[in-house]
């Protein structure tokens, strides 16, 4: 299934699940963000993150939740773009990062684990419909054991590029979900 399609459904089980979802009626409604404009948009990001303690993918690895809530607001702020906060998981070949299902997301939400770590991979979805991802990178270059620089890590999907290697599943969209687990406080 394209993307397309995989985010209309994580936006129906948002719904169905009773979790706050802000967006407009029409997604994936705005000019397509060129890879060189969202270049310029990370490199101007870098300032801000660096400032708070982000320098290489060792200090983005598994911190997908407030980078990437960071990135969403400064999107907004910096550019007018909007952005969805989308969360699921990430598959490639040979590995499965934050595998999840519906029935591990609905037991969560009846009855949170706050002592336990979320399972979840967090990623942008813009307004374009292409994915913004500064984490999952970061994680899988850290278990190559290798460490690269901030401004390497960020990945640009444009709206339903087939790539092989890499596929992302979004299950639910917006902050709802992480509120009701206790992974962020109420917005």
């Amino acid at each position: 299934m394209q993307y397309t399609g995989l985010f209309e459904s994580a936006v129906r089980m948002t719904e169905e699940l009773g979790l706050k979802l802000v967006m407009p009626k029409q997604f994936f409604c705005s000019e397509e963000i060129s890879s060189e404009k969202l270049h310029a948009m990370v490199s101007a990001f870098v300032p801000f993150f660096k400032s708070n303690g982000y320098f290489s993918s060792k200090d983005l690895n598994k911190n997908c939740v407030q980078v990437h809530i960071a990135a969403q607001n400064l999107f907004k702020e910096m550019f007018g773009i909007d952005s969805y906060l989308t969360i699921g998981s990430m598959h490639g070949d040979g590995f499965d990062y934050c595998a999840i299902s519906y029935e591990e997301i609905k037991s969560e939400i009846k009855k949170p684990n706050l002592a336990q770590e979320l399972r979840a991979h967090i990623w942008l979805t813009l307004s374009d419909g292409s994915i913004f991802d500064w984490t999952g990178l970061a994680w899988y270059l850290e278990n190559c054991g290798i460490t690269a620089p901030l401004e390497e890590c960020a990945m640009h999907i444009p709206l339903n590029t087939t790539m092989k290697e890499l596929r992302y599943k979004p299950f639910l969209i917006g902050k709802d979900y992480l509120v009701v687990t206790g992974t962020i406080r109420d917005y």
